[in-house]
């Protein structure tokens, strides 16, 4: 089932332990409330660290059109393997660039970054370890440099004067990361596999510790009035025994 969701007003995480998120899994769009089954879920983000780990894999790998080295964007990932071109894989609105501090998103007019609508995040159920909800948010986007077949990619010429190095710190002369085309897959459990879930993983567990607990209690409140009763008649016999009987 896919739906699109968003999570108001819930603290994410701080970059060193998952936050524990318990909300509805199904719900309505606008407000995310319903009165059904609850789940305890951990949230874990593709943050900064994540998007490095995967960038530095470039790292010394990336040549312009003149041959010249680059350096990955914060946020973003060559996808040239699989294209063939100068391509990227990144965050919708250059969300992590402008968030984790890159600033090749300055570039572009009409970029509305928010971290609700445009991060990547999942949702764990930790015992476990199901995922019940995902929101996948990428973009692609194309390296443009400025060159003899496209002399006009900066609003203003004078802004960037080839040759250059002062343009942007992540390579020579005038180049943006031009976003081609982002999508959303944001994915949920339907009703009916929540709970079941819930019933099979979750509640029947819950149910069997519970009637162990108290079969254990019952036990053990057993034997102790069977000690008590046995004492009982055991001090009975020791005074019977210590009669002096005369005929």
């Amino acid at each position: 089932e896919l739906i699109q969701f968003t999570v108001p007003n819930v603290e994410l995480w701080d970059g060193k332990n998952p936050t524990n998120i318990k909300y509805p899994l199904r719900y309505r769009f606008f407000d995310n409330t319903t009165t059904e089954s609850e789940v305890f879920l951990l949230r874990y983000l593709v943050d900064k660290a994540g998007w490095e780990e995967i960038g530095m894999l470039a790292h010394g790998n990336e040549f312009d059109f003149y041959g010249m080295p680059y350096e990955m964007p914060i946020g973003m990932s060559s996808t040239r393997a699989q294209s063939g071109f100068a391509t990227t894989i990144g965050t919708p609105h250059h969300y992590g660039n402008l968030e984790w501090g890159g600033i090749d998103w300055v570039q572009f007019r009409g970029l509305r970054p928010d971290e609700t609508k445009h991060g990547f995040r999942f949702d764990v159920e930790p015992l476990t370890g199901q995922m019940m909800r995902i929101a996948k948010r990428l973009q692609v986007n194309i390296r443009v440099e400025r060159g003899p077949l496209m002399d006009r990619i900066i609003s203003s010429q004078e802004r960037c004067a080839v040759p250059t190095k002062t343009f942007n710190p992540g390579g020579y002369g005038c180049f943006m990361y031009f976003p081609l085309l982002w999508y959303d897959d944001q994915r949920v459990f339907e009703t009916k596999a929540t709970k079941d879930f819930q019933d099979t993983y979750l509640t029947a567990p819950g149910y069997i510790s519970l009637n162990t607990s108290i079969s254990v209690a019952v036990s053990v409140f057993i034997v102790g009035c069977s000690i008590l009763a046995w004492v009982h008649q055991y001090k009975k016999w020791k005074v019977f025994k210590a009669r002096i009987f005369l005929d």
